[in-house]
């Protein structure tokens, strides 16, 4: 997969403040993303969240003191996928990396054996086991592409639940130049500030 992109709709569920089967908050945002290491991040209204990675940093839109806040990759970091990330069901990870990162297994219901293929899966490295506890997929079976996510906090007291729609996959919009590049970051009004946080420095170079 070369190219991603889709609209979402992410509910919130918290078990210990609120009814654990009626979503706290509704969002709707865009996910887009480009091999290997390029990804847009954005949720939109009242609790608007915006990430950007364009393979050498991080960027976190901070809408409450209006900051742009630049994470500079470490250099063993930069270029490398965005699906060996915390969330690669967000990015298109391949299902041998899934494999090797993950405890999967089969859940389909049977009633929806012959639309959809679900998939449960648990970390198996504390790495990743410090992002999420478990992860439910729900994929298309005619494009075998995702429908849904489901993903369960540390403590399994919170769930997301990301809905997808409008999916493009390897498609090249020919006038998409006109909305600009998703993947550089913009500072968006004049009333706002851009800190750059540098890399961190390698293991080694902190112990001399």
């Amino acid at each position: 997969m070369r190219t991603f992109e889709c609209d979402f709709n992410r509910f919130t569920y918290d078990a210990t403040f609120g009814n654990p089967n009626k979503p706290m908050f509704v969002d709707s945002g865009q996910l887009k993303y480009s091999a290997p290491d390029k990804g847009m991040f954005k949720v939109e209204g009242p609790r608007p969240e915006h990430w950007i990675c364009d393979g050498k940093s991080i960027f976190e839109y901070k809408f409450g003191t209006k900051q742009l806040i630049e994470h500079k990759l470490p250099p063993e970091l930069q270029g490398k996928a965005i699906s060996d990330g915390p969330i690669p069901f967000l990015f298109g990870a391949n299902a041998e990396k899934l494999k090797q990162r993950y405890y999967l297994r089969i859940t389909t219901d049977p009633a929806r054996a012959k639309e959809e293929v679900w998939l449960e899966a648990f970390p198996r490295f504390q790495q990743d086991a410090a992002n999420f506890e478990r992860a439910d997929l729900i994929l298309k079976i005619e494009n075998m592409q995702p429908f849904a996510v489901r993903v369960y906090e540390p403590g399994g007291r919170q769930h997301k639940v990301y809905e997808f729609k409008n999916i493009l996959v390897n498609q090249n919009n020919l006038f998409s130049f006109l909305k600009g590049d998703p993947f550089t970051a913009k500072l968006p009004g004049l009333d706002w500030k851009r800190i750059v946080e540098e890399a961190p420095a390698p293991a080694e170079a902190r112990r001399r």
